[in-house]
């Protein structure tokens, strides 16, 4: 686990930190991790869920 790895991710996406400090925060939440436990593996399941999600969105609105 490494207690930074929060941070290091909202300031290595190049995207406005408050923002992505935000939805992340609240994906975690969501997945019931705490922001200073997460881990490697925790980011990947949640950012592949957000991504599946974001996905079939799209596809549900390109079907209206």
């Amino acid at each position: 686990m490494d207690d930074n790895l929060f941070e290091k991710v909202v300031s290595q996406t190049g995207l406005p930190e408050e923002i992505i400090s935000d939805e992340l925060g609240q994906l975690l939440k969501s997945a019931g991790i705490e922001k200073n436990q997460m881990t490697m593996d925790d980011l990947r399941d949640v950012l592949s869920n957000y991504l599946q999600d974001v996905l079939l969105k799209v596809r549900d609105e390109l079907k209206e």
